[in-house]
């Protein structure tokens, strides 16, 4: 769940109330996801245009995997604006996506939620945790296209539908093979 921590210095009317989180690439160890940033102005007038700094840290060892930067842009009063940016991490960890709203050199909005790429399980009685082997690539959107051309999304050989495509039986070929057993057990049973 998110939350929204203005700093005392500088109020503002801004708050990150969500995050969605989709999958656009998956390949080679690495996941590109979309950060959809749920961005509301509670306040009586337009916001100003502040800076967003968004990064994804893992969980269990602090380290910054990816880190982009974006805009709030000018939002009018009541309404929420969505803000998109892709963030590139390594494949089979947990993150923490902070969302940093800030004004020059102050940051004065706060937001965060959680991606779990390694995602775990209760086992049994005992509380045990165990891996749930979760296939980020049946996660992946098809509507990468539909994406701002702005954010990042990483150089990859393919993407996971056309590896897909490519590992995917030729259906016709085996049909084809069907075929002929079938004819060749008929021919028999004539014999």
């Amino acid at each position: 769940m998110s939350k929204s921590l203005p700093a005392d210095s500088k109020a503002i009317n801004l708050r990150i109330d969500g995050i969605d989180f989709l999958v656009r690439k998956a390949a080679e160890d690495k996941v590109v996801i979309q950060s959809d940033i749920y961005v509301t102005n509670f306040g009586a007038k337009t916001s100003q245009d502040y800076k967003l700094m968004i990064k994804a840290t893992d969980i269990d060892s602090k380290l910054v995997a990816d880190k982009q930067w974006s805009n709030t842009g000018m939002i009018a009063p009541d309404e929420t604006a969505i803000r998109s940016v892709n963030l590139t991490v390594p494949d089979r960890y947990n993150y923490v996506v902070d969302v940093l709203i800030w004004s020059n050199s102050t940051i004065v909005g706060q937001g965060q939620d959680y991606v779990q790429l390694n995602a775990t399980t209760m086992l049994g009685e005992k509380d045990r945790l165990a891996g749930r082997g979760t296939r980020i690539g049946a996660f992946v959107t098809e509507e990468a296209a539909a994406a701002p051309a702005e954010m990042k999304v990483g150089a990859f050989a393919n993407s996971t539908a056309e590896r897909a495509k490519a590992e995917a039986p030729d259906f016709m070929a085996l049909t084809a093979l069907a075929m002929i057993g079938l004819a060749a057990i008929a021919l028999r049973k004539r014999r």
